[in-house]
């Protein structure tokens, strides 16, 4: 039989965004068989920015370990055609000029590449790719490969060895830029009907992680004066305990069976960077955050490719409502208040984590200092944020992106667009900052400090330090309340 060569293009890239129209072919292919050159490499991820430590380095998963093809009739059964590659040769190559969304920012502007031989008859296919969970055909996902429907749904657990969590997958298209999205900018995940018919044909298949990664910035430039963050950590939360191979992963806190092993399909606790484990504001200066230090380690921009960052496994829950409950913003959109108070993680009332309960989200935990006027105050906060591909309302956290999120404190460093708790610290006593009083003849000098506890005894004052004549202590009448605020008056005798 005569042979033909057919060169298969297999460009394994970690995928961004396009929206192309899928182009069926419908001639027979006849008969015959082909010598098939796959061109495998990945796609950089796709950049979303949205305004000791457990993470890895950001560039943790971009190797091509194995590689597994496979290829379903026009009904979705196995053909029995598998083609199975143990440490493919690789080479590091620029970002092909031809990759989709060319427009979309991305942190990588080089894949990883490889090329494999096969040998295939004519046919119609819907062929998928496989990197880095070695022979489905032999491992202990045989089972799961007979039908295409089942393939797509094969799970896998998450590692808390995170570089493990390598697992791609893609399917080939007629085109290399062709890389399709439904109206909502989601990922189609249906193969395209493959005619393999001629002496040479070239076809792309677009590899992505199952992974996402999340790096957080911090920029505290517009804080008010006096008022300082002391980094603790910031960690993911909820995240997915399996994820599927090709079909969107939508944990739904339920029990699920993944490779006979029952289990919740929601990790609370995910990854995980540690700033510092001290109490309080004992900490390194580079993690404390004001208005005349307002980056750590001096560094605007920490969401470099290869920065400390933080993996989970697609989530995808799907769109919320503006004004509502699903809206992520504290306020819902609507002036300065808290619109679901009752919605905080201790609650679990309306709103309670945005009314998204399985999604994926950030929780940056810090000490709160503030010696500014009329806000004087300290205790552990919290602020928490629902990843998704917008800070409103979509709590799609999609396979394959480099999510950058930014906390930009504002003013008291109070920013609507985060979800905050903070526990103002409750011991007896009060806490009143260090005031330096320069002279003022015959006029009061006004301080304010938040007072916790019962009061039952007056208060005074004492001036550490005076050039001028002995000060009377003034006093503050006795009250009963629970927090009150105290005003201290100083008054330089005439």
């Amino acid at each position: 039989m005569k042979q033909k060569i057919l060169y298969l293009l297999l460009s394994l890239f970690l995928m961004s965004s396009c929206e192309d129209d899928f182009k069926y072919q419908t001639q027979n292919p006849g008969k015959g068989d082909s010598d098939v050159t796959f061109c495998l490499s990945f796609h950089p991820e796709t950049g979303c920015s949205l305004g000791d430590t457990r993470a890895a380095k950001g560039d943790a998963i971009r190797e091509i370990k194995d590689l597994f093809i496979i290829l379903y009739d026009q009904n979705g059964n196995d053909t029995g055609l598998h083609y199975y590659f143990e440490k493919p040769d690789t080479t590091s190559v620029p970002r092909d000029k031809d990759c989709p969304d060319e427009d979309s920012p991305t942190t990588e502007n080089k894949t990883v590449q490889a090329k494999v031989q096969c040998h295939i008859p004519y046919g119609v296919y819907h062929i998928y790719a496989v990197a880095n969970m070695g022979n489905l055909a032999e491992n202990e996902y045989r089972s799961y490969i007979a039908k295409e429907v089942d393939f797509k749904a094969i799970r896998f657990k998450w590692n808390t060895k995170i570089p493990q969590n390598n697992q791609m997958s893609g399917y080939f298209t007629t085109n290399n830029t062709e890389y399709i999205r439904d109206a909502y900018g989601n990922y189609k995940r249906d193969a395209e009907e493959i005619v393999i018919d001629k002496d040479v044909t070239s076809l792309h298949a677009w590899l992505r992680r199952a992974v996402s990664k999340v790096t957080v910035a911090y920029d505290a430039t517009n804080l008010r004066d006096g008022i300082f963050i002391y980094l603790k950590s910031v960690s993911l939360k909820n995240i997915p305990a399996s994820c599927s191979l090709v079909d969107e992963n939508v944990p739904e806190g339920e029990n699920i069976t993944v490779q006979g092993e029952e289990m919740k399909d929601l990790i609370f606790d995910g990854d995980a960077i540690v700033y510092e484990t001290r109490e309080e504001t004992e900490s390194d200066t580079a993690y404390i955050l004001a208005k005349g230090h307002p980056y750590i380690n001096g560094h605007k921009n920490i969401h470099d490719n290869d920065a400390p960052a933080m993996f989970f496994y697609e989530n995808m829950q799907g769109t919320g409502e503006e004004g509502k409950a699903t809206d992520k913003r504290q306020n819902a959109g609507k002036g300065n208040t808290i619109a679901y108070p009752n919605g905080a993680e201790n609650i679990k009332g309306e709103g309670w984590r945005d009314g998204k309960v399985n999604g994926t989200y950030v929780e940056v935990e810090a000490y709160y200092v503030s010696n500014a006027l009329g806000n004087v105050g300290r205790g552990r906060i919290i602020y928490r944020f629902m990843l998704g591909k917008d800070i409103i309302t979509d709590y799609n956290a999609e396979r394959n992106y480099h999510y950058k999120l930014t906390l930009k404190f504002n003013g008291n460093a109070n920013d609507v667009d985060w979800h905050i708790e903070y526990d103002e610290e409750d011991a007896p006593g009060g806490y009143v900052p260090d005031y330096y009083v320069s002279y003022l003849y015959n006029q009061p000098y006004i301080a304010m400090t938040p007072i916790t506890a019962i009061i039952r005894h007056r208060i005074g004052r004492n001036a550490i330090q005076s050039a001028w004549l002995a000060l009377q202590s003034e006093r503050l009448s006795r009250c009963a309340l629970s927090r009150t605020t105290g005003i201290l008056l100083v008054r330089m005798p005439t």
